[in-house]
């Protein structure tokens, strides 16, 4: 008599890396959501075409570095839409004049701005797969009222 062992597959555990990439994603699409897929700063809408025959595509951005913070990373409220001359390209940038961006950002988002210096602090383990697995079902998740009265201007 032999005693053969079945053999039971495990399912195999996603990477945490292509659960991250994924997030990613997840993240610019929420930030398109909430800022309505136009610049924050001048209003351009992605696919408009300016004066030189250029298509506006639109960058999403983190107001605190993603690098820095990894509590805000995945955060939609920590992220704003910006047409590339306001994101990368000009004086008046969030990359380059990041004095100027900070600036705009309190006088024109100050719930955003008081929401991201609020939150800044605090930490979470992005190595836990179900940390990550409930950030993506929040990013899923269609804008809440709350989070739109967060973008709001206040203009």
């Amino acid at each position: 008599m032999s005693s053969r062992r079945k053999h039971v597959r495990r399912k195999k555990l996603e990477k945490k890396t292509t659960i991250r990439n994924r997030l990613m994603r997840l993240w610019v699409e929420k930030v398109r959501l909430l800022n309505g897929d136009r610049c924050a700063v001048c209003g351009r809408t992605y696919g408009d075409v300016d004066g030189a025959g250029k298509t506006c595509f639109l960058n999403a951005h983190h107001i605190d570095s993603r690098h820095t913070n990894p509590r805000l990373r995945w955060d939609a409220l920590n992220g704003i839409l910006l047409c590339p001359k306001h994101h990368k390209f000009s004086k008046n940038s969030a990359h380059k004049g990041s004095i100027w961006f900070i600036t705009w950002l309190m006088k024109y988002r100050w719930n955003q701005y008081a929401y991201v210096m609020s939150h800044r602090d605090e930490s979470i383990d992005i190595d836990d797969r179900d940390t990550l697995y409930s950030i993506e079902t929040c990013l899923r998740s269609k804008p809440s009222e709350a989070e739109l009265k967060v973008v709001m201007t206040n203009i």
